[in-house]
């Protein structure tokens, strides 16, 4: 640091995140700038801070288990600050302690502090004068006592070809961690953060952090310090204390629990007595069954964990305990998520240049930046409908055409034979048998309708549809689940509620002998038993319109050289996403036995909120 007659004034070595700290008592009226020597260079630094000749700071250190803290003024400010009560607060994650400071006749007050009694992690010190005000602040990081749980043992074993880890962490609790198997030598994990660094240093940070994990692994004297130096650079408590002192206790919005139901009852439904509405039990939600007084408008219900795309399921509930659609009208709260996102303003493309054998093209692009608009944005979003995306997936390994059963199939055909006649299907149902023919494998022939008996004439209240002819060698082959049906009286009748999908292959193709003539492929949904058909017409569905993205399935990608430079450097031998402990003090994973050294990386929380975090390298020579 240099003054304005180029004289030296202070100076200190930067660390490898270019941050040090050097002290002098400035002039009022100098300038100051900043030079950074690196090699032969010097960068200069601007060093525009404003001098004030009065106020109160706050500076200190730590010393093995004590907190030296030192509050200081000069003798300009010691009229201001003579004889008035001023506090200084010291505040953690959930302790807290205040000190009276007196400036009767000391510029300087010292305080020491037992580390021990305060959080581990940030601790704000703040310095309030008679008005509540807040004068000066300071940010300290305890070391002593982190929330860090290790593994205390790492054991191993070969299972076949895999190898099969144990971790033992020492003593019995709850744990969720994940664990990344990487190779030693891997450069693929070199975030800025860690677990730790994230949860204790990131939040009271102005700005990003580089390498905030490195303040948390090998910890020593120096590095403490190091830390220090970043809290004085960019540390803030995040405390608006005008807030804090201020608060209105009328809060504008409720906590959120999860997903929010606010439920409309009908008119006609408030007047009855002993009303009851059944929310069907889902992946994650119970069944919950509400009771209401007679006269009930409306009803709120917390707590409700829906998955992405998922329905929600409501039915009213009858005194037999029969259901109907519910017939209510839901609010969602939240229902969306606001758009975060800064209006920043785009960038001035590209002027478009073109080489010699597309100069003709040129005088289309000639004026593009002249008397030019600006465009928004456009967000085109679409809802992929299930049923359609599973019929693809489908139809990509199939000879015939699947189509799967819906709501409206259901309702609308009712039975097999009817739902086949949509399709093109010549289905004949007479007497309790049961057959069709394809106009793909040969067609022709007399067409009756709907069902009928023996004399060929129409049942009474029958449907109406084209009707097989009577060729027996023209017949469909039919297939349950896959296993072929010889007898297809079965399918006389048959019910679509017990069907989920339905393969037509009307020209045989890749059916061999017995399907020459064509064949129907039907598949039983499994998801409907016993007296639960009836149910698609005794409930209520709901889109939830925001719902928890559920957790996705790693594979482990497939590497044709698996102990070579570019696998040691950007390969992933496994990663286990979600590992639990449940009262024990061990865990054991398997992964494939890999050919070159390993680390586990494990990062997670106990159940009473300690962090985990560990680095287990093994030798595969062990």
């Amino acid at each position: 640091m240099k003054d304005s007659k180029e004289q030296v004034v202070a100076r200190t070595r930067l660390n490898e995140f270019g941050i040090g700290k050097l002290s002098f008592i400035p002039e009022p009226h100098e300038k100051y700038e900043g030079l950074v020597l690196t090699g032969e260079k010097e960068i200069p630094v601007g060093f525009g801070k404003k001098v004030d000749q009065t106020g109160v700071i706050i500076s200190g250190s730590q010393r093995k288990n004590q907190l030296n803290i030192l509050v200081k003024t000069n003798l300009e400010t010691m009229p201001q600050v003579h004889s008035r009560p001023y506090v200084l607060r010291i505040q953690g994650r959930n302790l807290s302690g205040t000190f009276i400071i007196d400036f009767e006749e000391e510029k300087t007050i010292p305080l020491m502090v037992d580390l021990s009694v305060l959080d581990a992690g940030i601790n704000v010190v703040t310095l309030f004068n008679e008005e509540q005000r807040p004068v000066a602040e300071r940010l300290f990081f305890n070391y002593n006592g982190l929330p860090i749980a290790k593994a205390a043992k790492l054991s191993h074993k070969e299972v076949n070809d895999s190898l099969q880890l144990k971790l033992s962490f020492g003593d019995k609790r709850d744990r969720a961690m994940s664990i990344s198997v990487l190779p030693t030598n891997s450069v693929s994990y070199s975030r800025n953060h860690n677990i730790v660094s994230h949860n204790l240093l990131q939040p009271y940070i102005r700005g990003a952090v580089e390498n905030g994990g490195w303040y948390f692994e090998d910890i020593t004297e120096a590095k403490k310090n190091e830390l220090d130096n970043l809290l004085i650079t960019q540390g803030w408590s995040s405390y608006d204390w005008q807030n804090i002192f201020n608060f209105d206790k009328n809060l504008q919005y409720n906590f959120e629990d999860h997903i929010s139901l606010k439920v409309h009852v009908s008119k006609k439904d408030q007047k009855r007595k002993n009303l009851k509405y059944m929310i069907h039990a889902s992946d994650i939600n119970p069944l919950q069954v509400i009771d209401l007084p007679e006269g009930t408008p409306e009803f709120f219900f917390d707590g409700y964990l829906p998955t992405k795309d998922e329905q929600m399921i409501i039915s009213r509930m009858q005194p037999d305990g029969d259901l109907l659609p519910a017939q209510v009208s839901i609010q969602f709260f939240p229902n969306s998520i606001p758009d975060f996102r800064p209006q920043v303003a785009a960038l001035t493309p590209k002027f478009i240049k073109f080489n010699k054998q597309n100069t003709s093209l040129v005088p289309a692009f000639a004026d593009v930046e002249q008397d030019a608009e600006e465009l928004d944005e456009v967000l085109l979003t679409a809802t992929i409908d299930k049923v359609t995306e599973r019929e693809r997936k489908l139809n990509q390994h199939s000879w015939g055409r699947v189509s799967v059963i819906r709501e409206q199939d259901i309702r609308g055909y009712g039975t097999l034979g009817d739902y086949l006649r949509s399709k093109g299907v010549f289905v004949k149902e007479v007497g309790g048998t049961f057959t069709a023919t394809s106009t793909g494998a040969g067609g022709g022939g007399i067409f009756t309708t709907g069902y009928g008996n023996d004399e060929g004439t129409p049942d009474d209240g029958a449907n109406t549809g084209p009707q097989a002819p009577e060729d027996p060698m023209k017949f469909m082959a039919f297939y349950l689940d896959d296993n072929y049906m010889p007898d297809t009286s079965m399918f006389y009748g048959y019910s679509l509620t017990n069907v989920d999908r339905v393969e037509i292959n009307k020209t045989g193709m890749g059916n061999g002998f017995i399907g020459a003539r064509g064949s129907v492929k039907v598949y039983t949904n499994f998801k409907l038993r016993m007296g639960q058909a009836l149910k698609r017409n005794r409930i209520q569905q709901l889109d939830v319109p925001l719902g928890y993205s559920e957790g996705k399935t790693f594979y482990t990608p497939t590497y044709e050289n698996r102990h070579d430079k570019f696998f040691e450097e950007y390969g992933v031998i496994d990663w286990k996403p979600f590992v639990r402990t449940e009262d024990s003090d061990e865990i054991s994973v398997v992964v494939e036995k890999p050919e070159v050294d390993f680390q586990m990386v494990i990062e997670g929380i106990t159940a009473d909120g300690d962090l985990i975090y560990d680095v287990q390298t093994v030798s595969v020579e062990e």
